[in-house]
């Protein structure tokens, strides 16, 4: 499936906002996102928020400039049970105009697996 990603800096610079549009499952999809780094936590924090479910995905986590990589982990609720399930993200720079993220969980066996992989490439 093909999307767009929009993404700006806001308030003040201290946050990426990225609205997402495209298709998931067949379905028209939107999901909107803020990240930023917490001065207190020492560690970059995210909320996110989509048109499939009415619940908020927060994590957190830490940059690796070896990997040029960003790991977030934290909570979303679950559609099927209602409970929390953990949830790991990566977001990948290769270069300046591509990046890709990788989202895991808990598969039907409790053990993680790849639930969605997204290749943002940018537009010129």
């Amino acid at each position: 499936n093909n999307g767009t990603c929009t993404k700006k800096m806001v308030l003040n610079g201290l946050y990426q906002e990225s609205v997402f549009k495209g298709a998931a499952m067949g379905m028209p999809y939107e999901g909107h996102s803020t990240i930023g780094f917490d001065n207190a936590k020492k560690m970059f924090v995210s909320s996110s928020i989509d048109n499939m479910g009415s619940g908020i995905m927060n994590m957190q986590g830490n940059w690796d400039a070896a990997t040029k990589s960003l790991t977030l982990t934290g909570t979303e609720t679950d559609p099927v049970t209602g409970k929390d399930m953990h949830v790991r993200e990566v977001m990948k720079l290769a270069d300046d105009n591509n990046q890709t993220m990788e989202m895991y969980g808990p598969g039907p066996d409790g053990k993680e697996i790849k639930m969605m992989e997204i290749k943002f490439t940018r537009k010129k």
